[in-house]
């Protein structure tokens, strides 16, 4: 899998994007139907590479 992350700040100094190569998650939950939980989660992943896609 490939990520790419997108950091919407403004005011950063550097990078703005970064794309993470062939990530692996550890587990990972593709729905949750639960009512008035929040739709934010944390996994574990591991990866063979990353790149910056926009340099300051």
């Amino acid at each position: 899998m490939t990520i790419v992350s997108v950091l919407d700040d403004k005011d950063a100094i550097g990078s703005e994007r970064i794309v993470i190569k062939d990530a692996t998650f550890d587990s990972l939950i593709l729905a949750d139907w639960e009512v008035d939980k929040m739709g934010e989660e944390s996994y574990s992943f591991t990866f063979s590479d990353w790149d910056l896609l926009d340099l300051a």
